[in-house]
């Protein structure tokens, strides 16, 4: 499907008012989004049946049809791992969308954006199933085809207001690229907050290249359209002169009359009485369509599909600025552990109290010399769907674990293995990183998050405190964390 000229057959026209939805909401990234896996796994078919029952409802999308199959593989690893299944295809029916362009596109910018969604849609280039090093693979190649339609829409500023549709689409596709890229990175916060920043510059951008087209279109429309009060002669007699008129709207562009009023006599007497009304209304008139000629005009590029794309433009602008971005891998190196700390300035670190055996309560106790001479204090973090199991170093392999079930106030401590981990939903964890790049870990069967019984102190448990709001401005819910060996 890649590398056919039958493209652009399905670019018909343009659907890019699409990204007023798709981009409206960037960086929502602190969602629960488990559906899926409450629905047992991962129904593909089942939810491209339920997008292509919602194509029939979006004009214009069921002639792009072929592209539902197109970025399937990219949403098998999504559905499998705990997204929503009908988010994640709403997302992907989005960018799909996008990819329908006008006439002009290939016209103003040549093969350019055509070979850039050809590297988008070659499904060979994503594999279903994709590692951690695929993953950054991806979202690097996603930021690359963003980068790369953001330099092309810089040449097209340059352009006749003909350019606006084909604009418009480019910026569509550029941003929800990019969408699509900040939320497919799982495992590097400062990429992630880089491309935020990154997506309200490229709006602005966007915003300001449409901004230019719109008024050359303005120019054009008062070039195009003009009116001609024309004197045709005067003829004078004894008394008085008569003054012929004509009064017309003409199109320059297809040399066509919009409007004309016909020879007028202005002065004079019988048998040639003046039409000083009719000439006024003329005047009137012929201001009138000149300004409906401009309006429709205008409308052609002016559509709601455009303004619906500046609308998504400035919301992207408005979106506030992401706190928390949900780490999906380990922040360390394959064959590094993680280092959990307190946040003040002792450096308090989290540790078995009994050691690295089972039911050893979690504590703050001993500082990052303490913990890299001590297995207990270090743990491998494991992916596993949306969420992170945390494996204690040693030969015990024993997983930290909420004891009890995942209530307020129950304590955490080092428990079972890796199969009892993947079992049960206390001993995975979401883990969120702030802008500080210190962690929350929230179990992913509860809306709590961890936090510590005593405060930042020596021999304070690990235990399930407030919900993520009230971790963003508690300390004693967040931890800093170092990979070891680094």
């Amino acid at each position: 499907m890649r590398a056919t000229g039958s493209r652009r057959g399905w670019r018909s026209r343009i659907l890019t008012g699409l990204l007023a939805v798709a981009v409206v909401t960037p960086g929502t990234t602190v969602v629960k989004a488990d559906a899926a896996e409450a629905q047992g796994g991962c129904d593909a078919l089942g939810v491209f049946q339920d997008v292509m029952g919602l194509a029939s409802i979006i004009p214009g999308v069921g002639s792009a049809a072929a592209l539902f199959g197109s970025l399937a593989g990219i949403s098998d690893r999504w559905l499998c791992n705990g997204e929503n299944p009908i988010q994640t295809m709403m997302k992907i029916a989005y960018i799909q969308a996008q990819l329908v362009f006008d006439e002009k596109m290939l016209e103003n910018f040549g093969n350019q954006v055509d070979e850039q969604v050809g590297v988008l849609n070659d499904r060979t280039a994503y594999p279903t199933n994709l590692s951690s090093e695929d993953q950054i693979s991806y979202v690097n190649q996603l930021q690359g085809i963003s980068g790369r339609l953001g330099e092309i829409e810089q040449t097209g500023r340059i352009l006749s207001h003909e350019a606006l549709p084909g604009m418009a689409a480019l910026a569509s596709l550029k941003l929800s690229v990019l969408t699509m890229a900040i939320d497919s990175e799982l495992h590097r916060p400062s990429n992630w907050r880089f491309m935020h920043s990154t997506r309200l510059r490229e709006a602005q951008e966007s915003l300001d290249y449409l901004a230019e087209l719109e008024a050359k279109l303005v120019t054009a429309s008062d070039q195009r359209f003009v009116l001609t009060d024309e004197n045709l002669g005067t003829t004078c007699g004894t008394a008085t002169c008569t003054t012929k008129r004509r009064v017309y709207v003409t199109d320059r562009q297809t040399g066509a009359r919009l409007y004309d009023s016909g020879v007028l006599w202005l002065g004079g007497v019988s048998p040639n009485p003046s039409q000083q009304g009719a000439y006024n209304a003329a005047l009137i008139t012929a201001a009138l369509r000149v300004m409906a000629a401009k309006s429709e005009f205008r409308a052609i590029y002016l559509t709601d599909e455009y303004q619906e794309v500046k609308t998504g433009l400035r919301a992207q602008l408005a979106s506030p600025a992401p706190k928390l971005f949900q780490l999906r891998g380990s922040p360390c190196g394959g064959n590094q552990y993680l280092i959990l700390q307190s946040i003040t300035w002792d450096f308090l670190t989290v540790t078995g109290a009994a050691g690295p055996v089972e039911d050893s309560g979690l504590l703050l106790s001993g500082d990052v010399a303490y913990a890299q001479s001590h297995d207990a204090s270090q743990f491998k973090p494991i992916e596993f769907g949306s969420a992170l199991m945390y494996q204690v170093r040693g030969a015990s392999g024993l997983m930290v674990t909420v004891g009890g079930g995942s209530q307020a106030g129950n304590f955490l401590k080092l428990y079972g293995n890796r199969d009892y981990a993947e079992r049960n939903e206390n001993s995975q964890f979401r883990t969120y990183v702030n802008s500080n790049d210190e962690l929350i870990l929230q179990p992913k069967d509860s809306d709590l998050t961890v936090g510590m019984s005593n405060g930042q102190h020596t021999n304070s448990k690990l235990m399930l405190d407030g919900d993520l709001t009230a971790a963003i401005s508690d300390p004693t819910m967040r931890f800093r964390y170092r990979c070891y060996p680094s």
